[in-house]
């Protein structure tokens, strides 16, 4: 079975992992298959602009513990609604007492809504996050290890070819 994915909106690291986690889960069916990111979100599903993820090298699918952890989750979800058929849905994630679930929510009561950030979580000025964002952003993820340098000045993408 193979699959697309488009994501558009949303911070760049969320996306990023949780692309990672649903490659790094489809890759791990019985049979194969291939998941192709459409290039551009939407633009890249209409016209056919595809690339196919799962021949990404794994050094370059970076991710820290929590980030990978959480999005195992939401990717594991998302993989189980592709095997059941299940279209037109987005996988999230919601915190409760007993940890963190995934849950489906369907597209028609996501699309065209945008959540902000509190006013107090945003340098408008310097086109940054304040230091209040960044502790509340630390008391969910925990320490943060240093991130990896995937691409280089010219375009030359470093990665470990042991991991890959």
């Amino acid at each position: 079975m193979n699959a697309v994915i488009a994501q558009c909106g949303g911070p760049t690291a969320v996306i990023n992992t949780s692309l990672v986690a649903v490659i790094e889960q489809w890759r791990q069916l019985p049979g194969g298959g291939r998941v192709f990111g459409a290039r551009f979100g939407l633009q890249g599903l209409v016209t056919g602009d595809w690339v196919d993820l799962t021949q990404l090298p794994r050094a370059l699918l970076a991710a820290s513990p929590v980030d990978r952890s959480l999005a195992a989750l939401a990717g594991k979800a998302a993989v189980e609604a592709a095997q059941a058929g299940q279209s037109s849905i987005m996988v999230g994630l919601r915190a409760g007492a007993d940890g963190w679930r995934a849950q489906s929510t369907p597209l028609g009561d996501v699309i065209g809504r945008e959540r902000v950030l509190p006013a107090g979580f945003v340098d408008a000025a310097a086109h940054d996050v304040t230091l209040a964002c960044i502790d509340f952003i630390r008391a969910v993820t925990g320490p943060l290890p240093p991130a990896p340098i995937l691409w280089t000045e010219g375009g030359n993408h470093e990665h470990d070819e042991a991991a890959g």
